[in-house]
Formats: structure tokens, C-alpha cells, sequence
């Protein structure tokens, strides 16, 4: 009886490994296969900027948000045929970065960096002391 016991127990133990393998793979696979490869990034950026670009040359009066979601529908549209996935978010941030290259690189935007000057007051304080 402890033979067959221990028979049951072990054959319970592989199978519920199986199962969890199973469920694993089932949930791995497929964001294997969305996750993005370096290069597969670099080619959607490229294509961000040339629909952004043809966007601002083509479309010369119509509105910033009426050119975003020309691009947007582009992109979505490419990204489908390539079967590669993104999240809205990402499609809209890389859309106004490219927008943001681009009046920077036509001089349209300014690049400020603000500096605050620090008045240090080490070594003061023994000054302050000796007046």
C-alpha cells in the first residue's frame, strides 16, 4: 500500500508540474513573440519620423492633433502588417518626439537649460562667528 501511495503522489506531483509548465508557455509565448528587438525598435522610430516629416509637408494646413492622428493611423497601420505590437502610449510618445526633433532641428524650439546658482556657505559660518 505505501508503493502505491507513494506511486499516486508521484504521478500527482508530474502532472501538476505539466500543467504548470503548460500555463507558463501559454502566457511566455506570446509576449515572446510582442516583445520588441532592438532593431525592430529603431525601424518604427525611423518610421515615425518619415510619417511625421511627410505629415508636416503634405498636410501644411491642418491642425497639430488632425496631423498626430494621420500619423497615428499610419503607424498602427504598418506596425500591423509587420505584426508588431505597441501600446498607444508608446505610438504617441514617439510621435511627439519626433515632432519635438524636428522644431528642434528646424530651430522652431529653443533648448533652455536653466541653471541656479548656489551661494555655498561653507566656510562662512566660522566668518560669521569672528564678526
Amino acid at each position: 500500500m505505501d508503493q502505491l501511495t507513494f506511486q499516486v503522489i508521484e504521478l500527482l506531483v508530474c502532472f501538476a508540474a505539466a500543467v504548470i509548465v503548460a500555463l507558463i508557455a501559454k502566457g511566455l509565448i506570446p509576449a515572446l513573440k510582442n516583445t520588441m528587438t532592438e532593431d525592430q525598435f529603431k525601424t518604427v522610430k525611423e518610421w515615425v519620423q518619415t510619417f511625421v516629416f511627410m505629415a508636416e509637408q503634405v498636410f501644411k494646413n491642418t491642425s497639430g492633433a488632425d496631423k498626430k492622428q494621420i500619423v497615428t493611423k499610419r503607424v498602427k497601420q504598418i506596425l500591423e502588417q509587420k505584426d508588431i505590437s505597441m501600446t498607444e502610449q508608446q505610438i504617441s510618445d514617439l510621435i511627439e518626439a519626433a515632432v519635438k526633433g524636428m522644431k528642434i532641428a528646424e530651430g522652431k524650439t529653443k533648448t533652455e537649460i536653466n541653471v541656479t546658482n548656489v551661494n555655498s556657505s561653507e566656510g562662512t559660518e566660522g566668518n560669521d562667528a569672528d564678526q
